[in-house]
Parts: structure tokens; sequence; C-alpha cells
């Protein structure tokens, strides 16, 4: 049975969990219009975005989508507008990330901060090197991994793990 969380919605409603999703929204884009305009003074978009929780009000903007050429490769990039849907996304990602991240196995790297494809990398070759009969390693990528995974599908399976309906 799935030991079951909650007490997250004080943390993401946290006016201190806003302020820190803010600062890295905006680490990387400092000279863009929209981080600048919100720079000269970022409380009342904070408050706002802490509102919108809150009072169950907010509801995610559409995605800006395109296509960009990266490396040779064709990528569809999709991506929401600064305020304060990224905001918001980080807030969360603040409030839940510790209790997803004691959930995942030791071999767990990709989008786990401190573990990346060079630990990654490193941990493959001391497997290798130590034996214990493994003689191989299959790298894959999961082409369109993502766009196949619904927004139900997510809740559900966080509905499972956290108790709290917001």
């Amino acid at each position: 049975m799935v030991k079951r969380v909650s007490g997250l919605w004080p943390i993401l409603t946290d006016i201190k969990t806003i302020a820190k999703a803010y600062l890295k929204v905006r680490k990387g884009h400092e000279l863009e219009p929209e981080i600048i305009k919100i720079d000269q003074n970022p409380m009342p978009y904070l408050e706002k975005a802490r509102e919108l929780l809150i009072t169950r009000t907010y509801t995610p903007s559409q995605y800006y989508e395109y296509d960009k050429l990266e490396r040779g490769k064709m990528r569809h990039i999709a991506f929401l507008p600064y305020f304060p849907d990224q905001i918001i996304g980080w807030a969360w990602k603040i409030a839940v990330e510790p209790e997803i991240n004691k959930r995942l196995i030791s071999q767990t790297y990709g989008s786990v901060k401190g573990r990346g494809q060079h630990r990654a990398m490193m941990k493959v070759k001391e497997y290798l090197e130590t034996g214990d009969d493994t003689e191989y390693c299959l790298e894959f990528d999961v082409h369109h991994c993502f766009e196949s995974i619904t927004a139900d599908m997510v809740m559900r399976k966080f509905s499972r793990k956290f108790k709290e309906p917001e």
C-alpha cells in the first residue's frame, strides 16, 4: 500500500515558495521584456499567483508551440508564458519534488538534481567493470514519450500519492 502524503498545500501557497519559484523562472531570462517588467516590482505578481492558487481560480494558459531545427534534428517546442504559469509550475515542483524523489530508485538519473547523464554513465561503467555477469548496456531514446502521457494519467498517479484534492 502506498503511503499517502498531505501537508503540501500550505507549502505550495506560501509566498516564500512562490518567490523561490519566481527566482527559478527568471534564471537565465533576466533580459527578456516580461521578466524586466516583473522585476521592477515582483510582489504584486507573486501575490496574484498566490491568490489564484488559494482561491482555486488558476487555469493554465495555452502553450506557445513551434518547431526548431537543433543539431540536425527537428524538435517540437511547447512552453507556457512566464506569469503566472511557470511560476506556479515551479512552486508546485518545489512543494512535491522532495516527496517524489523519496520514491525513486538509486538508478534513476534523468531530471534529478545532483544526478545526470555523466553520473549515469559512470554507474554503467562501474557495473560493466565489476563483473557480476553484466556484459551489455542498452541505450535508447523513447521518441515522443511525453506526448503520449495525458494530464488525466498524471493526476491519477498523483492522487494515489497525495491526499489533498488541491
